[in-house]
Formats: C-alpha cells, structure tokens, sequence
C-alpha cells in the first residue's frame, strides 16, 4: 500500500477514488517518572512522551491502511495528520485521514 502527503503518486495514474478513510487513536498517558523523564542527549525532551505520540500515530496510519485496504484501495493519497493533547495533557489523540485510491 502506497501512503503519501503528496495528491499524486508518480509514475502512477489514479484510476479510482473510493473514499476517505481515517483512523484515529486515544492514549492515557501514564504521568509517572519515566513518561516524564528527559533524555539529556535530546536537549530536554521527553522521550516517553515521544514513544507515546509515535506509538499512537502509528496504530492510527495502520487503521486507515485497514480501512483503506477493504475498500479495495492499494493507495492512500492526500494524508493529513493531527495530533492534539487534552485534559491538562493527560491523553493525546492521533488522527490521520486520507483519500483512498486505486492507482495503476
């Protein structure tokens, strides 16, 4: 499956569009010493943080994929991702959207 920010992909042609396709994710972020610690080799960012926000904008791209991938899709086109933190900064939400397409 092709992912791409880009509306085109190169060297292929868009033969169908299917659909927008999404996925998104809610994580708990565990406040404790190891979330909050900061790695002194990052200049004072929080590598548990980091871990949390990677993990969940991967697991929202995979569920778009899925979704995309029973819509007959071999391509997503035009992703987009949002990635936003509320109460007090104890979840982080990750969503992705995207045109599914097939492209040949």
């Amino acid at each position: 499956m092709i992912i791409t920010t880009t509306n085109n992909i190169e060297g292929k042609q868009i033969a169908t569009y299917l659909g927008i396709v999404t996925g998104e994710i809610v994580v708990k972020l565990q406040l404790n010493p190891f979330l909050k610690r900061q790695d002194p080799d990052k200049k004072n960012r929080s590598s548990g943080y980091e871990s949390a926000l990677f993990e969940a904008k991967q697991t929202a791209l995979k569920q778009m994929e899925e979704r995309a991938t029973k819509l007959g899709a071999n391509a997503i086109v035009g992703i987009n991702f949002s990635v936003d933190d509320f109460s007090g900064g104890s979840y982080v939400m990750a969503f992705v959207s995207g045109t599914a397409v097939k492209a040949y």
